[in-house]
């Protein structure tokens, strides 16, 4: 080999073969967070979450609600959160965590592109419990106030749809 062709190579090794950093990798987003709010509230924050993945096809959405010492809310809050993504029908690219009780209710929505990683290792990932066929149960209700229900329709015709036999009653209550 000649002297110019090892200077060459030297050089192209020495431009390409160099570690340089390259592009930053992806960070969630916190889109939103709050702590205790009506039911109006959380449908408007909800549905601006939702709809916003229409933006972003790939990305995953993540769900993290920090509860109140022994306070059954922050389950109801997953599970209506869980009932408007099935309604959007993209429950598919939704992440329910449940993070450690700090006291009060909070609830954060992250956006999570490709590649990168959450940011809240202490949370727990929360999943829907499987429903027991057998005997009875409810499969859809209104918040403590009456005002934020969780019965998905689709979802409810899934389920009998691929259960024969099944039998399902309405119970509507008023409370007047």
């Amino acid at each position: 080999m000649n002297l110019p062709r090892i200077y060459l190579i030297a050089i192209l090794l020495l431009a390409f073969g160099v570690g340089a950093p390259g592009q930053e990798p992806p960070k969630a987003v916190l889109v939103d967070e709050f702590g205790r709010i009506p039911c109006e509230d959380l449908l408007a924050r909800l549905d601006v979450f939702v709809q916003g993945f229409g933006t972003f096809p790939n990305d995953q959405a993540i769900v993290v609600t920090f509860p109140e010492d022994r306070d059954p809310t922050a389950k109801s809050r997953t599970k209506f959160v869980l009932s408007r993504f099935e309604s959007a029908q993209i429950e598919d690219r939704l992440k329910l965590y449940l993070g450690k009780p700090n006291g009060s209710l909070e609830t954060q929505f992250w956006r999570l592109p490709p590649g990168a990683n959450f940011p809240n290792a202490e949370a727990t990932q929360w999943y829907e419990p499987k429903l027991d066929l057998r005997k009875p149960f409810v499969f859809g209700y209104e918040d403590e106030n009456q005002i934020c229900p969780i019965f998905v329709p689709r979802k409810f015709g899934e389920l009998i749809m691929n259960n024969p036999g099944s039998k399902a009653h309405f119970v509507r209550t008023s409370r007047r």
